[in-house]
């Protein structure tokens, strides 16, 4: 993938994300929410591979953002230890 087709994956991540984004300020009671979300393609430099992140969040102190990538680290973990099915929606109903 070149850099101009990772571009133009970014442009189609963009528009969908901020279509998640706004239905979740609609439904949120005082349109207070957190997200973050990081997205990596592959990049093929002096023959390492490394990537692209597109990358965001929406909080206002560190301490969102901590508590946001903490989660992340916690289901990283458990998944590490789990052969959970990722397609069953219970899965992701119960992460915490």
């Amino acid at each position: 993938m070149d850099s101009k087709q990772r571009a133009e994956v970014f442009i189609v991540v963009k528009q969908k994300l901020e279509e998640i984004l706004e239905l979740i300020h609609e439904t949120s009671p005082e349109g207070e929410y957190l997200a973050s979300y990081c997205f990596g393609l592959p990049v093929q430099e002096d023959g390492e591979n490394t990537y692209e992140f597109f990358a965001g969040y929406t909080a206002e102190t560190p301490e969102e953002i901590d508590a946001m990538l903490g989660t992340v680290i916690n289901f990283y973990e458990a998944n590490q230890e789990d052969d959970n099915d990722t397609g069953d929606i219970d899965y992701w109903l119960n992460l915490n």
